[in-house]
C-alpha cells in the first residue's frame, strides 16, 4: 500500500520542471516568484549550483552542474537586460586585461605598504586575505 510523502523544497526550479512533475504523477506546489525577490533567488540558485560543482564526483557530473551554473547566469543576464553576446564580449575583455585560471597560479600571501593605494583591498576582504602581521 503506497502513503503520500510531502516533502518542503524553497527553491527556484526551470521552467518545465513543474510540467515535468506533473507528468509523473508528482504533486508541485509553486507560486511566482516576486520581482522584487527574483534577483535574491536566482544569486541563491547560482550559489547552489556552484557548490553542486564543487561537490560532484565524477566530470559528467560536473559538467552538467555547470550548465545549470550557466543557466543561472544567463537567467541573471536576462533580468539585467545584458545579452548573451555582450557578457561573452566583457568575459573576453576582463580576460585579456587580467589573465585566466587555466595557468593554474596559486596566491599564498601578499605584502603591500599601508599607504599603496591597493592595501584597502587587501585589508577589507579578510575573507579572502587574512592578515598575518
Amino acid at each position: 500500500m503506497s502513503t503520500q510523502k510531502i516533502f518542503a523544497c524553497h527553491k527556484m526550479i526551470r521552467s518545465k520542471d513543474a510540467a515535468f512533475m506533473h507528468q509523473h504523477q508528482i504533486m508541485a506546489e509553486t507560486h511566482p516568484i516576486s520581482p522584487d525577490q527574483k534577483e535574491i533567488w536566482i544569486k541563491k540558485k547560482l550559489i547552489g549550483e556552484a557548490q553542486e560543482v564543487s561537490s560532484a564526483k565524477t566530470h559528467a557530473k560536473s559538467l552538467s552542474e555547470l550548465i545549470d551554473v550557466q543557466e543561472s547566469i544567463f537567467a541573471l543576464l536576462d533580468l539585467w537586460e545584458i545579452s548573451h553576446d555582450g557578457f561573452t564580449k566583457m568575459c573576453q575583455e576582463k580576460r585579456n586585461l587580467r589573465g585566466c585560471y587555466t595557468n593554474g597560479v596559486f596566491l599564498t600571501s601578499v605584502t603591500v605598504n599601508t599607504d599603496n593605494p591597493h592595501y584597502a583591498h587587501y585589508k577589507d576582504h579578510p575573507e579572502k586575505f587574512t592578515p598575518v602581521s
